[in-house]
């Protein structure tokens, strides 16, 4: 495990994540099996998970890597009843883990699946000064409506993308009209890709666009 991680998170060579510089030397390591480094330009410090979300985290890194691979299918409560943690830390964990998948984007080419999902609002003391800075008191439950949700109504959309060949994106959203639904596509899907959906209308002009539509 320990060197799968280092293998990728140093995959062009071992830098310094301060300055950048490649004039580096081992400074010993750890018992787990991480490994220490010192940085001959800046003569800074560092080890495998500086500079990674992983830094200074109360989780390990085989729990980590289980929150990558079930994080996005689960429930918080559930994964923290798994890993034996509290559910605050999983949840912060998680959120982590969310920040940085909005952060990046994947380009996708051929068959790509398009769908929706509603997640209910922030909710609970837990939440309570996040909540606030929203401009509102925190309630005691996320309204619950039939039918799509809406940011308005404390249930925002999140488009997820999957293409068939690989790779997955999730792109929160506070509209579901046919803009944001074409504005999202557009900037992550190549023209000409074949997209997989349901029939909902939002998603009728991407075939005016290049993309061929499958319903």
């Amino acid at each position: 495990m320990f060197k799968a991680f280092r293998a990728v998170r140093w995959r062009g060579g071992v830098y310094c994540p301060k300055c950048g510089s490649r004039s580096i030397k081992g400074h010993g390591g750890y018992r787990c099996g991480l490994k220490r480094y010192f940085c001959r330009s800046c003569r800074g410090r560092f080890n495998d998970k500086t500079g990674t979300i992983l830094h200074y985290s109360r989780l390990s890194l085989r729990e980590w890597f289980m929150l990558l691979f079930l994080g996005l299918h689960n429930s918080s409560l559930g994964l923290s009843w798994l890993l034996d943690r509290s559910p605050m830390t999983v949840f912060r964990a998680l959120r982590k883990l969310m920040l940085r998948l909005k952060d990046g984007r994947v380009e996708f080419r051929g068959a790509v699946e398009v769908d929706e999902l509603y997640v209910n609002g922030l909710k609970g003391r837990n939440n309570s000064i996040r909540i606030k800075h929203l401009g509102r008191e925190p309630r005691r439950r996320a309204f619950r409506r039939r039918g799509r949700g809406s940011w308005i109504y404390d249930k925002p959309a999140v488009f997820i993308l999957v293409g068939r060949g690989g790779g997955e994106d999730y792109a929160p959203s506070s509209s579901v009209e046919a803009e944001a639904a074409i504005k999202i596509v557009g900037r992550r899907i190549r023209k000409d890709s074949i997209i997989y959906t349901d029939s909902f209308k939002s998603y009728l002009g991407l075939s005016r666009l290049g993309y061929m539509l499958n319903t």
